[in-house]
Formats: structure tokens, C-alpha cells, sequence
């Protein structure tokens, strides 16, 4: 309710200050206190270069940028490597207690999402020249106690115009739609997803994988809960006016590899788009001449992308190998594509109702291989 009255102070402060005290009291005290240190330093890397380009000393300002995400980078790979190590040998290694206690807390408030975005922020202010908001705004954009948990992931530009929109006044209509999503949310992810992790491994069973039957079962559980979690930060971040991405847009239906990427997680395949794959392959298209190399320049940013998006969720061999695979398939997929374009194959009636027939049951059979294949790594730990 402190969000619909009309106060002097900017809505992504408002909702900032009611954002540590959620995170503080869902995750603990030491959470919060770490969301605002890593605002307080992102801010305090930003602020020097917003002071130089206002002044019009732009020359240092690009390889300040690319150090700040380099500096930021070098936390997330140390953090990645160290869960991932001690998950995946049961916690043999040992480390000093403070940097045990650290990297629980970068997990508790969902360094990886925290990363995502802070790497959108810094393209934002660097690069798109959006204005840096203070160190307590920023942890409202950093860790949303409504996205924390798993995102969705909000563009940094959209998360500053909540300043500038007009809020409207509550309305019943309003809160019983916002009702409605966080309900259908709840009842996918705590419902259903719940039951058939109950159905297929048990009260106290671990969750893995030894069959592609298993696989299929596993891929409709994981859509149910991340689904479900993710329409429940949509209705909340609805409710409160701050704004929330959709994340899935039924999946189960492309006719491609490519489109169920593109329907899966849709906030981080934005933000893979807008800071990694549309950069690198403007970079390339600006140096590439020769015309037999302009097929690099849509293959080369897409496998970078994806290996990035492999590498992202855990930093191991299989996952390296299942993101190089996932590019290579769409990048057969958009060869294909291209090729169908120049011979109007799309257009003709028979090839649209053999692609709504045969394109998801090839797609889910791929996606199932992919997560047979690194599906005892997801649920490690």
C-alpha cells in the first residue's frame, strides 16, 4: 500500500527501501546488508564514469566499462566454480570460514541473477548512456525479493522508466487480475510441480535421471516450477507496479529448437541478445569483408551466446558440451531456415501444416535428449 501513496520519493527508491527490508526478512539480515554492498560498489565503480562522459571525457569511458564487467566476471567465475566444485565432489574441499560464509550469501541472494544484472546496469549507464540511479535504488533493481529466487530478469531501462510512468489508482479489477496470476503460480509450482516430484521420486527421494522417459517427466517438472515461480514474480511485480518480464510463452508448441528458446526463460534470452549476442555480431559485421565469411557473422555471436548461457547455469564440461551443441543445432536450423526462405518453401500450405505437426515433436525430442543428457547435473546439490 506505501507504493500507491503519492510521496516525494521516486518510485524505484520507494520500492528499493521495502525491497531490503523483504529481502532482510525472507533471507536473513547478512543477506541484505550484502545486496547493498554490491550496489554500493557497482554504483561506486559507475559513478566516476557517468561524471566523465557529463564532462565529455569519453575517451576512457568504453575500457572502464569493459573492466567494471571484467571485475564483476571475475566474481562470478570464482563464485561458479567454487559451488560447482563442492557440489559436485560432496563438499570435500574445504575453505576458510569466511569465505564459506561469503559464498553462502552470494547464493542466498542469487548471485547469478544479481550478476545478469548488474552486467545489463553497466552496458546501460556505459554504454546506452541511461541515468545511474543511488546505491539504495539500485538494490531494488539488483535482488527484487520477488525475482530473487530464480528472475525473472528486468532490462535495467525499464526498471528506470518506473520513475516516469504514472501510477494508476488501485482498482478491485486490478488486484483480482494480479490475484489470478500469483494463484495460477502457486498452483503450478506448489501444486503441481510439487506432486510430481512426489509421484515419480518420493517424499525424500533425490531427483534423477535414468531414462529419456525420465527426461520427459523431468523437463515437464522443471516448466511447472520455474513456470510457476515466474508467474508469481509477474503477478507481484504487477501489483506493485515495478517492472516484471514475462518468462514463458508455452514453449510446448515450437515448431524449432530455435523458437523454444526463444519461449523459454525469455528474460535471459533478452538479456543475452541485448548484451552479448546483437554486440558481438555488430563487432563482426563492422570487420568481416569477405563475403564468404558473412555466415560467421550470425554463427559465430550465437555459439558464443548459448555457450554463455551453458556456462551460466554451471561451469562443467557437460554443460560446456551441451551448449556447444544447442548452437549447433540452430545454427543447422537457420541454415535450413534461410535456404527455405530463398525457395519460398515457408509459404506453402503443406509445409506449414507439417511444421505445426512435426516441429514440436522434433523439438521437444531434442530438448528431452538435451536434458537426459546434463539432467543429474541440474539437481546436483
Amino acid at each position: 500500500m506505501l507504493l500507491y501513496v503519492k510521496l516525494p520519493a521516486p518510485m524505484t527508491l520507494r520500492f528499493s527501501i521495502i525491497n531490503v527490508f523483504g529481502v532482510g526478512l525472507l533471507f536473513g539480515a547478512q543477506a541484505a546488508g550484502l545486496l547493498l554492498g554490491l550496489a554500493l560498489v557497482l554504483w561506486l565503480i559507475l559513478w566516476p564514469i557517468t561524471i566523465l562522459k557529463r564532462r565529455g571525457h569519453t575517451r576512457f569511458v568504453p575500457w572502464m566499462g569493459c573492466l567494471s564487467i571484467a571485475l564483476l566476471a571475475a566474481l562470478f567465475i570464482a563464485y561458479k566454480l567454487y559451488f560447482d566444485t563442492a557440489l559436485t565432489v560432496g563438499r570435500s574441499v574445504e575453505h576458510p570460514a569466511k569465505i564459506e560464509a561469503l559464498y553462502r550469501l552470494l547464493r542466498a541472494v542469487s548471485f547469478s541473477y544479481v550478476f545478469v544484472r548488474g552486467i545489463d546496469l553497466i552496458r546501460s549507464v556505459v554504454w546506452s548512456s541511461h541515468r545511474l540511479l543511488n546505491p539504495l535504488s539500485l538494490t531494488g533493481y539488483l535482488g527484487p525479493f520477488h525475482m530473487l529466487i530464480a528472475g525473472p530478469i528486468s532490462p535495467y531501462a525499464e526498471h528506470v522508466k518506473a520513475d516516469d510512468v504514472q501510477r494508476p489508482k488501485p482498482t478491485f479489477a486490478h488486484l483480482l487480475t494480479c490475484t489470478n496470476t500469483i494463484a495460477t503460480g502457486l498452483f503450478l509450482k506448489i501444486v503441481v510441480a510439487q506432486a510430481m516430484k512426489l509421484f515419480l521420486f518420493g517424499v525424500e527421494g533425490s531427483i534423477v535421471s535414468t531414462s529419456w522417459v525420465d527426461s520427459a517427466y523431468l523437463l515437464a517438472f522443471l516448466f511447472c516450477d520455474f513456470a510457476g515461480y515466474s508467474l508469481i514474480a509477474l503477478g507481484i511485480g504487477r501489483l506493485l507496479h515495478i517492472p516484471t518480464p514475462i518468462n514463458f510463452d508455452r514453449p510446448y508448441l515450437a515448431t524449432s529448437v530455435t523458437d523454444f528458446w526463444q519461449r523459454w526463460h525469455m528474460s535471459l534470452g533478452v538479456f543475452v541478445r541485448n548484451n552479448l549476442f546483437l554486440p558481438l555480431q555488430l563487432f563482426l559485421a563492422r570487420r568481416v569483408k569477405r563475403r564468404s565469411w558473412v555466415t560467421l557473422v550470425g554463427v559465430l555471436p550465437l555459439a558464443i551466446a548459448f555457450v554463455f548461457v551453458a556456462m551460466w547455469h554451471r561451469v562443467t564440461v557437460s554443460f560446456f558440451i551441451w551448449g556447444v551443441a544447442m548452437a549447433a543445432v540452430m545454427t543447422i536450423e537457420k541454415l535450413i531456415r534461410d535456404r527455405a526462405a530463398v525457395r519460398d518453401w515457408l509459404q506453402r500450405p503443406r509445409v506449414k501444416i507439417a511444421l505445426r505437426v512435426i516441429g514440436p515433436v522434433y523439438t521437444l525430442s531434442v530438448i528431452i535428449t538435451s536434458v537426459h543428457y546434463v539432467a543429474n547435473e541440474i539437481f546436483v546439490g
